[in-house]
């Protein structure tokens, strides 16, 4: 899953076979960055990683997100709290999938 951030890089990563990209650094792109690239290169899965909160799930799935990658967010507050932090953000994702943009991806 190579990391993207212009239409530059998708192109290349499309060449080489990718089929998830990672877009990164997400919290700096944002959601409308992740729209913009969708249009030119409507056929790839795509990954937000780096920055994602559980305000902004919807808003990456709206944008054509397939999937968010998290890391900090789930150890926010310490060990303890992963436990806490996985559903609140399994129970973001789940409600934000129900009512988005899907879309289809050629094979």
């Amino acid at each position: 899953m190579p990391g993207v951030c212009t239409p530059t890089e998708v192109a290349i990563a499309e060449e080489s076979g990718a089929d998830i990209l990672k877009l990164f650094p997400a919290s700096i792109l944002g959601p409308g960055h992740l729209k913009m690239l969708r249009e030119p290169f409507p056929n790839n899965r795509w990954c937000p990683t780096a920055g994602i909160t559980l305000e902004s799930v919807p808003k990456w799935f709206e944008a054509g997100a397939d999937l968010i990658g998290l890391g900090g967010p789930i150890t926010k507050g310490g060990v303890e709290k992963v436990n806490e932090n996985v559903i609140a953000f399994r129970n973001a994702i789940n409600e934000a999938s129900k009512v988005v943009y899907r879309h289809e991806v050629s094979q």
